[in-house]
């Protein structure tokens, strides 16, 4: 008799608190379960208040325990402890690597009422499970209450305009209201036409923000260029996999060309040129050595054939582009070319040079000139006759070259 009340009165000094560590509360349960086995018949209930970004959640826990359960001692001991479990997964089924919480040891019957603070790791739905000691039988335990939980998913807002040299950028700000122990970044993809953004990525992102490791709100700048310059897009962003937010952008109609009879703007063959050299190497990446030779076609309109080398091969084709309003607009027609057959090893033998007749200046080798050749300088400004009987004038076009009069 003497050895039970030493035995009570070291429990009524034992104290766990709600956040113990899982060797702790471990320790804790074999503890209890030195105490014999009683009939329980407590009930409890389960509530959740909300997420709390410094400790988790907070869960309210009440617990019925009558003077019945505690009939057959001289005392009453008993604690309580909670679990989260996957939503699929039954709470019937206690895990001690799914404890979340474990109560104080009490000596009480009747109704008392526990907090607890949780952390909920991964992504939910979870299954709250309220489990109270001792058990009904050695090795098992009593499911009181359960409820479930779903922890509030972030939300996002986005800003689109035009930048310079047909960019898009603004502003991407998520709110993250819960995150415990995470891991986490903001990313952002496109939708050409203006499509409706999917639940998860569809494309490879355009814009990836940094990693952030808390809940909160954030903001960061973005950029890209779109690989279209007319019409509507759609950005989307995304936090791990989740579509959070999205918006649109549609990009400037063209200017309305002036009244027949008017003077409107002009694009010159060096704005063009230049125009066109920029939007090529932002659409064929690690090109290099461009060439350019531009002829006019309307006051708004330059034709350029264009040769520049990629990856190792010489690439050749047609660009045009076009003014409307305040933007130069491209489109382009170019492809690698197809290697040429090698010259035989044995030399052919040598052609002579026929004579030109009808074509001047002639070059330094005799020979009639050609559109696109270069001039020499005694040449520039000067007119003449190529050899197809064409006419050419010595021009300034990316070097000085003979072009069509």
């Amino acid at each position: 008799m003497e050895g039970r009340e030493t035995m009570a009165r070291s429990k009524r000094k034992l104290r766990l608190t709600p956040r113990l560590t899982l060797a702790a509360a471990l320790f804790a349960t074999a503890a209890v379960l030195c105490v014999p086995s009683v009939a329980a018949a407590a009930s409890g209930t389960l509530s959740v208040t909300g997420p709390d970004p410094s400790v988790g959640i907070d869960v309210s826990a009440t617990i019925v325990v009558t003077p019945a359960d505690c009939a057959s001692y001289g005392y009453c001991g008993w604690f309580v402890v909670l679990t989260a479990a996957p939503a699929n997964q039954s709470c019937a089924t206690y895990q001690s690597s799914q404890l979340v919480g474990v109560g104080p040891l009490e000596q009480t019957t009747e109704t008392a009422s526990q907090p607890f603070d949780a952390l909920l790791f991964g992504q939910g739905p979870f299954d709250l499970c309220l489990f109270i000691y001792p058990p009904t039988a050695p090795g098992t335990n009593q499911l009181l209450a359960q409820t479930s939980y779903d922890p509030p998913s972030p939300t996002g807002t986005i800003s689109s305009e035009l930048q310079v040299n047909g960019a898009i950028g603004g502003t991407i700000t998520v709110t993250q209201p819960y995150c415990s122990g995470c891991f986490w970044e903001a990313t952002a993809t496109v939708e050409d036409g203006g499509a409706a953004c999917p639940g998860s990525p569809a494309s490879a992102p355009v814009w990836s923000g940094p990693f952030e490791a808390a809940s909160g709100t954030y903001s960061w700048p973005y950029s890209f260029t779109p690989d279209i310059s007319t019409g509507t897009v759609s950005v989307c962003v995304y936090v791990e996999q989740q579509l959070v937010g999205s918006g649109t952008f549609t990009f400037p109609p063209p200017a309305t060309p002036p009244p027949s009879g008017t003077q409107g703007r002009r694009l010159t063959l060096t704005a063009a040129k230049n125009a066109l050299r920029q939007a090529l190497r932002r659409k064929f990446r690690n090109a290099h050595s461009f060439t350019l030779t531009c002829t006019r076609v309307t006051a708004t309109k330059v034709r350029c054939q264009v040769r520049f080398v990629r990856a190792g091969r010489r690439w050749a084709g047609i660009a045009v582009a076009h003014l409307s309003g305040n933007f130069i607009y491209m489109s382009a027609k170019v492809g690698p070319i197809q290697p040429t057959t090698p010259p035989p090893s044995r030399p052919a033998p040598p052609t002579p040079t026929p004579t030109p007749t009808g074509c001047y200046p002639l070059s330094n080798s005799g020979t009639c000139y050609e559109p696109g050749e270069y001039c020499r300088n005694d040449d520039h400004g000067a007119s003449g006759v190529a050899g197809d009987g064409e006419a050419i004038t010595c021009e300034d076009n990316d070097g000085w070259r003979w072009e069509p009069s």
